[in-house]
């Protein structure tokens, strides 16, 4: 049974982004995740997870430039 709360994990490690991704599956969680910063926005139109966590150290975007493309797309999402 999930909890109906929807995770954006951004990540350009992919074994970071699949073993957090395997947690909180298991905690029943709804968790989606993006290899950069681009395609976590273009997750953001389609998703509308409850929460971000985002990398900070990422090739194409930064996560503080993550952070804010999130913001100017659905101001109320908590991005960690």
């Amino acid at each position: 049974m999930n909890t109906g709360f929807t995770i954006l994990i951004v990540d350009d490690e992919k074994n970071t982004r699949e073993g957090l991704k395997q947690f909180l599956e298991r905690l029943n969680y709804d968790v989606v995740d993006a290899a950069s910063g681009k395609e976590a926005i273009q997750q953001m139109r389609t998703v509308k997870p409850d929460v971000v966590l985002t990398d900070l150290k990422m090739p194409d975007m930064d996560g503080i430039e993550v952070l804010h493309a999130i913001h100017r797309l659905k101001p109320d999402t908590l991005v960690i």
